[in-house]
């Protein structure tokens, strides 16, 4: 029937449960093939009652729908890829051009949404990885009270890691950096600077953890943010200098992966390394080879 159409021949896909977007799927399919199949069930199916362009535009908003949670899952099952979940709560909300047919299904959908991610935002590692990608920072946060959270856990850390004056004062005695140009430090004592060199030394000593802790933080949420499709750990390979205590905490944060589909990926990688004719190879051996495939 397809070819009589000057289609393609596709078959329809079947909804299933343990799938995901698998009923975006077969919405998909039922739109792409809706003359033939409607032809199919006008000669073959006479009995039943056949879709009308009514159905199909249900159809088609449904679809609409759903891809907002197609684009979702595909994101968060990716290794390099974040997506905040109060953007899909937003389309089905503020989008005015849903028929009532759909309020159903989108009352559904807010539903489970509230039910998984009503409090993700008070998740201390979610909030840390949120507030620390460059993309996001405070707009990545629908409450006001759980970017203040984030941001005073940060504070915390920073203040816990900042370094204590006489490691500053070693630190600056080995090495001065002044706009990535290595200055070395002259050893050599001088009489007229003596009481110079105390002075800034006292005020070097006298920098308080808090303070620190607030002024890199302040400082980095004051930055622009960075474009969604930059790089977010290239931003941070330039700054972490910049913030060396908050490039520590990020390594930790934005490396974690939002599902298991990465590591399911590297169990069918593993039994596509390690097959009956390869058998003999060493465990260490085939952990190298799936480290450098799924890194390369």
């Amino acid at each position: 029937m397809e070819i009589q159409h000057g289609l393609p021949e596709l078959k329809v896909k079947q909804d299933v449960a343990t799938r995901w977007n698998s009923t975006f799927d077969m919405f998909k399919r039922i739109l792409e093939i809706k003359q033939p199949l409607m032809s199919v069930i006008a000669i073959h199916y006479k009995n039943l009652p056949n879709l009308s362009n009514t159905d199909m535009k249900i159809l088609e908003i449904c679809c609409q729908i759903l891809k907002v949670f197609k684009e979702v899952t595909d994101e968060i099952s990716s290794e390099k890829e974040q997506f905040t979940f109060k953007y899909c709560r937003k389309f089905l909300v503020d989008n005015p051009e849903i028929p009532e047919e759909c309020k159903q299904l989108t009352e559904a959908l807010l539903s489970s949404l509230q039910k998984r991610f009503s409090n993700i935002e008070f998740n201390k590692m979610f909030a840390e990885a949120t507030i620390l990608d460059p993309r996001l920072k405070k707009f990545g946060f629908d409450s006001k009270t759980a970017f203040e959270c984030a941001k005073k856990n940060l504070i915390s850390y920073v203040t816990r890691n900042t370094p204590s004056s006489s490691e500053v004062t070693k630190r600056n005695d080995e090495q001065i950096q002044t706009d990535g140009v290595e200055l070395t430090k002259k050893t050599t004592k001088s009489a007229i600077w003596e009481s110079f060199d105390w002075a800034i030394a006292n005020v070097v000593s006298s920098v308080n953890p808090l303070t620190a802790g607030i002024i890199e933080v302040e400082k980095y949420l004051d930055e622009p943010l960075l474009q969604r499709d930059c790089d977010p750990f290239m931003w941070w390979e330039q700054r972490k200098h910049v913030y060396p205590r908050l490039y520590v905490l990020m390594k930790s944060r934005l490396s974690i992966v939002a599902t298991s589909v990465p590591s399911e990926r590297i169990f069918s990688k593993a039994g596509q390394t390690l097959t009956e004719k390869r058998s003999s190879r060493q465990g260490q051996k085939v952990s190298m080879l799936l480290f450098w495939n799924s890194n390369l």
